[in-house]
């Protein structure tokens, strides 16, 4: 276990939102320069260093982490492109990305984390479709676990992905993007979980989909 901040951890299992953090847009360390290699470390399960002011790209062994169950990076000034997360697959229940300075489209590899109940991307610059081939589309067909998305305030473009393929979905934050075209028409009907869908600050169209509101 790695943890480089003060704030409380939310639990391995089940996973949930971490729990509220005072001034959590604040260091809670103060922890600079890049993150190291750890390639070697094949047994480490949680690594967080949330809240930092850590710089550089993301190491590629660090997303090779075959027990890997929660990864967490978010609020630093992180930057590039996400590496390959496919091997994270056997064990991640949670990986969060958040509020650094994430570029390109969504790492490669998403679709294999078949247990992963929370995906936090919010807050980058991330670009492309949610939802066509190569894009969110195709890898949320496998993402059955998911509970708790949030690809907010990115720069995602073209229609909402799917909802069919997560049906213990809760919520799904993708507000501040690019985003066009209607609400997938059949999300009440499959998602009967969900809770709160929030796609405020987009270009979307249409009518709301029976069973919404």
């Amino acid at each position: 276990v790695v943890a480089l901040l003060t704030c409380p951890l939310p639990p391995l299992l089940p996973v949930s939102p971490p729990p509220p953090c005072p001034a959590r847009r604040r260091p809670q360390n103060a922890f600079t320069g890049a993150l190291p290699e750890i390639d070697r470390m094949r047994s480490l399960l949680y690594f967080d260093v949330h809240a930092n002011l850590l710089t550089g790209t993301l190491p590629a062994g660090l997303v090779a982490q075959p027990r890997m169950m929660y990864l967490g990076v978010g609020n630093n000034a992180l930057e590039g492109p996400v590496p390959d997360v496919s091997r994270l697959a056997p064990s991640l229940v949670a990986l969060d990305l958040s509020a650094n300075h994430f570029s390109g489209p969504l790492p490669p590899g998403l679709g294999a984390l078949e247990l992963m109940k929370v995906l936090s991307l919010h807050d980058n610059r991330f670009t492309g479709p949610l939802s066509a081939p190569g894009g969110f589309g195709a890898p949320f067909a496998n993402l059955s676990a998911l509970q708790y998305m949030y690809v907010d305030g990115n720069r995602f473009t073209g229609p909402l992905p799917p909802f069919a393929g997560a049906p213990q979905l809760l919520e799904a934050v993708l507000s501040r993007n690019e985003l066009d075209g209607p609400l997938p028409d059949r999300i009440a009907a499959t998602n009967t979980h969900l809770k709160r869908v929030d796609a405020h600050s987009n270009a979307l169209t249409g009518t709301l989909p029976a069973g919404l509101v």
